[in-house]
């Protein structure tokens, strides 16, 4: 995650004669202040798998409305997010190692009625910075051929992660990448399939081993607060040295 150095500040100034006339010790004060504060962030991890799904090889042939339960979260994400999907299409038995979905629409463009969906929360005090998914899936010969990314970062208007991707008829990866979510408390990702061959063609999650069907990648990070300063001295009087401490 993005980190903060918690450090004791004890900064000199010199304050000449014409300064202190022309009211400059004021402005001083106010640039080392400013200054003080650029100090505080230092630096910023790289993008890792802060949550994911791994069906594995579990059966879900009970399962019918391809819902499931993500297995892994960083421990500064509240709680493991829930796959669900769409009522409309519901009705499609899993198996071994897979959630499966059929009902997908056969037109050309997105139906906002149609969906998977899952959501990010994170814990108090942090906040969400996500680059990345990747699920990895595929259709039937007439399930549906295209699949996009929205996000309610902007009520779901527009397609983030690279527009269209096309859904593969055997297991393979989708990537949705420079998503350029940042400093969320919470997000929502719906995945809209569409343009299918038929009404009963079908989508999946799963290829029944060990790869993640669904994964998240970015940072967890503690929302940014900027050092402390605890004083001035002298707070006022004649030339002299400005001492600002704090941490």
């Amino acid at each position: 995650m993005g980190f903060f150095v918690n450090v004791k500040v004890n900064v000199k100034v010199n304050v000449n004669e014409s300064l202190v006339a022309g009211g400059g010790l004021r402005a001083t004060r106010n640039a080392i202040f400013a200054t003080v504060l650029a100090l505080g962030w230092i630096g910023a991890a790289q993008a890792q798998t802060i949550t994911s799904l791994e069906l594995g090889t579990n059966n879900y042939s009970s399962v019918t409305n391809g819902a499931a339960t993500f297995t892994f979260k960083d421990a500064n994400i509240a709680s493991l997010p829930s796959l669900t999907l769409t009522t409309a299409q519901h009705g499609q038995q899993g198996g071994a190692g897979y959630v499966s979905s059929k009902g997908w629409p056969t037109s050309s463009s997105v139906d906002t009625n149609a969906y998977f969906q899952f959501t990010v929360t994170a814990n108090s005090g942090y906040q969400l910075n996500i680059t990345n998914i990747s699920i990895r899936g595929h259709r039937s010969n007439t399930g549906p051929t295209n699949l996009v990314c929205r996000s309610d970062n902007d009520s779901y208007a527009s397609n983030i992660g690279g527009g269209v991707k096309s859904v593969p008829t055997s297991s393979g990866t989708i990537s949705f990448a420079s998503l350029g979510i940042s400093n969320k408390s919470t997000v929502t990702f719906r995945f809209y399939g569409y343009q299918s061959g038929s009404a009963t063609g079908t989508f999946r999650f799963g290829d029944n081993g060990s790869v993640l069907e669904i994964d998240v990648q970015g940072t967890v990070s503690a929302v940014a607060t900027g050092p402390t300063i605890s004083g001035f001295s002298p707070s006022s009087g004649a030339v002299g040295t400005i001492i600002v401490t704090g941490k």
